[in-house]
């Protein structure tokens, strides 16, 4: 009897496509899909695109969003680095990361972006 039950579940497990956990089936699947989504335009010429032009107002807000990241970013430092809470620590430590990618990002767009000239060429 034990052994006819082992025997339909081995065939069971055998007749599972790759066999293993469906999670990590799952997992491999999507990781696939996203790469073989990546893939699809990779052999493809790409063509430039040029960085849009920002104007004098957009340059200036852009200014004020930087320094406002960066005022948030040294809260975040002196709350990391006046705490005892481990918790607290760590939770200070993911926005202090997630203010300096911001303020990269923020930095790339405006070193990227041409200024708006006053006479046309």
């Amino acid at each position: 009897m034990r052994a006819a039950l082992l025997i339909v579940a081995c065939a069971a497990l055998a007749a599972c496509e790759g066999g293993g956990d469906p999670v990590q089936q799952a997992l491999r699947d999507a990781s696939a899909e996203r790469q073989a989504a990546a893939y699809q335009g990779y052999d493809q010429t790409s063509t430039k695109v040029a960085p849009p032009v920002t104007s004098d107002a957009e340059e200036a807000a852009l200014d004020v969003l930087i320094a406002e990241t960066r005022r948030a970013a040294e809260a975040s430092e002196r709350l990391r680095d006046s705490t005892t809470d481990p918790a607290l620590r760590e939770i200070a430590e993911t926005q202090l990361a997630e203010h300096q990618a911001s303020i990269t990002a923020l930095e790339s767009r405006r070193s990227a972006a041409p200024a708006v000239s006053a006479s046309a060429d």
